[in-house]
């Protein structure tokens, strides 16, 4: 505030500025068995929230993971395809069989197709609902080999990439793969004021 108490002067008043942030983010990869593949970004770069900083090569063991769940799911689908025929077959047989009994030999067999509809209906609840269970997991699976990104949390400026970071190399979980500032939480700080 400037107060004109008698005549005109002028006050010039010089300072440097510069940015801060006040909030950091040091952002990991937690898979170690996981290599190193591309780094997207450099120290000073801004990115905005989703932004793919990182990029990293799936192990062998998740490949395998991968195959041996979709085994699973084919395995089970067989075993539900030939439980169904056997199923089909026996209790088309016992509705055949009942066109020739009558009395209490009807009545018998007639309580046996009943059972033998009943636990096919159980058995193929069953095998529908293990298949689904093992395809949710194949799923999981297959997104987790496929989605070997790095994404910024939030609007950003890049501080730190790791030296670590070298194609091919086992990823160190310990340590961070960049420092990212946000940009929502910028403030002005002042030095060599005169």
């Amino acid at each position: 505030t400037t107060e004109v108490i008698e005549g005109s002067f002028e006050l010039t008043y010089q300072t440097d500025a510069y940015v801060t942030y006040t909030q950091m983010q040091s952002l990991h990869w937690e898979n170690s068995q996981d290599r190193y593949e591309e780094i997207l970004v450099s120290v000073g770069d801004t990115v905005k929230k989703g932004d793919v900083i990182a990029t990293f090569e799936g192990s062998s063991s998740m490949e395998a993971d991968v195959l041996e769940r979709s085994l699973a799911v084919e395995e089970a689908q067989t075993a539900l395809n030939k439980t169904i025929k056997n199923y089909e077959n026996s209790i088309a047989n016992k509705k055949k069989s009942l066109e020739t009994l009558t009395g209490y030999d009807y009545q018998i067999a007639d309580l046996e197709l009943q059972k033998l509809e009943s636990e096919y209906a159980q058995r193929l609840a069953e095998s529908e609902y293990q298949i689904a269970k093992l395809q949710e997991s194949l799923s999981e699976q297959v997104e987790k080999k496929n989605n070997r990104q790095l994404l910024a949390p939030f609007d950003g400026r890049i501080e730190m990439v790791s030296r670590e970071f070298v194609k091919g190399n086992k990823v160190n979980t310990g340590s961070p793969i960049v420092i990212i500032s946000d940009l929502d939480s910028q403030a002005m700080a002042f030095r060599n004021s005169n």
